[in-house]
């Protein structure tokens, strides 16, 4: 019979048989577990796919109340949800396919409700991103329109004569925005382009 000193020195030892006895019979479950991890795992990936892949379908069948009253919010969220597709987070989704198309009908479905400055710009950046500068003007000029006063329409419309050589016309629509960080380098850009250095330099050192 061991002694209680003895009993007392093999207690270590002991400890260490029984965790490596526990971790034993835990290592197929660990594998199992591991596999079922996986398989998890890629069985969310395909569901994250599928669902990219059909998002243009989801966006398209989205059914709103045909009521008057509601065409203005109607014509806000389709236009967001459109901006999500054209510049937010879905734009950067490689299993997201016709990603522009989707978004130009959803901008184009807004527009159809109600007019929204939301719309106008992003037609109109993706028309210049055709370098279809013509079209981009039409789309532009009608939100400006319906809404003189937003600067975004403004400056952008500006590029688009920019994009054609039409320095004037740009200077026309950014002045009255010059308070607008954005527009401050398009300035300098089109009077050094028309040749007023001196102007030019002023907005390129302004600040506010």
């Amino acid at each position: 019979m061991a002694t209680d000193l003895e009993a007392v020195s093999a207690l270590p030892q002991r400890g260490l048989d029984h965790a490596r006895s526990i971790v034993s019979a835990f290592e197929p479950y660990d594998a199992d577990q591991a596999a079922q991890r996986d398989q998890i795992l890629a069985f969310g990936k395909k569901l994250r796919r599928h669902f990219h892949e059909n998002l243009p379908r989801y966006a398209d069948a989205v059914t709103l109340a045909d009521r008057r009253a509601f065409y203005p919010l109607h014509a806000d969220f389709l236009s967001r949800l459109a901006m999500t597709f054209d510049q937010g987070d879905y734009a950067h989704i490689a299993d997201i396919p016709g990603k522009a198309r989707t978004a130009e009908r959803l901008y184009r479905r807004a527009l159809a409700y109600h007019p929204e400055p939301r719309a106008y710009l992003g037609l109109g950046i993706m028309a210049q991103k055709r370098r279809d500068y013509a079209g981009s003007v039409g789309i532009l000029t009608d939100g400006i329109g319906h809404f003189p006063s937003e600067s975004s329409l403004n400056i952008c419309l500006a590029v688009s004569f920019m994009n054609q050589a039409q320095f004037e016309r740009g200077l026309e629509l950014l002045l009255p925005f010059q308070h607008v960080a954005e527009s401050r380098p398009l300035i300098a850009g089109c009077y050094r382009a028309l040749g007023q250095t001196e102007k030019a330099a002023v907005f390129e050192t302004r600040t506010s």
